[in-house]
């Protein structure tokens, strides 16, 4: 993928969030209007509650050296996956590709 078409992929995927954008903020001004938002208010409300305690649990989470040795663990693992994943799709495309005779 050249650098033109991955930046053309990536203003898609920004274009496709915009509109989303104004999708949902039309929907959000059209529940304030039909009931001064208080509903809308108070869900927005409990939404960032439950993100606040959810950050709090992930903190206090993180501070288990079980837990953090785990995540380490895992990651390198995945890392490896990965490495030997692409390092057989290298394998494979060079097998795939004809050789020129000297």
């Amino acid at each position: 993928m050249s650098n033109s078409e991955m930046k053309q992929a990536w203003s898609k995927v920004a274009d496709e969030l915009s509109g989303l954008g104004l999708k949902l903020k039309y929907h959000v001004q059209e529940e304030f209007a039909d009931d001064g938002g208080s509903e809308v208010k108070a869900a927005l409300q409990r939404l960032a509650n439950a993100i606040e305690e959810s950050v709090d649990v992930v903190g206090n989470v993180a501070k288990d050296p079980a837990v953090r040795d785990d995540v380490r663990d895992t990651g390198r693992l995945f890392v490896d996956a990965l490495s030997k994943t692409f390092d057989k799709a290298v394998s494979e495309v060079k097998g795939s590709i004809p050789r020129e005779e000297a």
